[in-house]
């Protein structure tokens, strides 16, 4: 008498599965829609974060921007004499007519043109000359104000 050698556990599982004929089917619809739901919740977020990226480089522009605005004002105004109408000592901050930021140079007059988001603020005063400096100078504030919401 032969005896029957014993299949191993998973073998055997195996045998079984093809023995009843059992088919290996595809996914199921309500598999297939979780899944979808699945990868749906997990998409949202990075799209979520790279909306957010967009806007920080924007105001990081419109920062960058207002800084080069603030220094191109600063630079304009030390071209100016003393006596210069735009250099009239100011209380606090005043915003600055874009027609009078107009240089007048050997090849022509130069504009500084500013984006119409941007509002430039000049601040002018004059310290008092307790110390008895020789000279006579003017203290300079430039502050730049622009609106987050504007569309061009």
């Amino acid at each position: 008498m032969q005896t029957q050698k014993a299949w191993p556990l998973h073998l055997a599982k195996i045998r079984l599965l093809l023995k009843n004929k059992i088919r290996w089917q595809g996914f199921s619809f309500n598999e297939v829609v979780i899944t979808i739901l699945l990868i749906g919740a997990a998409i949202v977020p990075v799209f979520h974060i790279f909306s957010r990226s967009a806007e920080g480089t924007i105001q990081t522009q419109d920062e960058v921007l207002a800084q080069n605005y603030a220094e191109e004002l600063l630079d304009f105004a030390l071209t100016l004499p003393n006596n210069s109408p735009l250099l009239i000592p100011t209380q606090g901050l005043v915003p600055v007519d874009p027609s009078k930021l107009l240089l007048k140079t050997t090849g022509g007059d130069l504009s500084l043109v500013t984006n119409p988001k941007f509002v430039r603020l000049l601040s002018v005063r004059e310290p008092d000359n307790l110390m008895k400096w020789p000279y006579k100078y003017k203290l300079l504030a430039a502050e730049i104000q622009w609106n987050f919401m504007f569309k061009q």
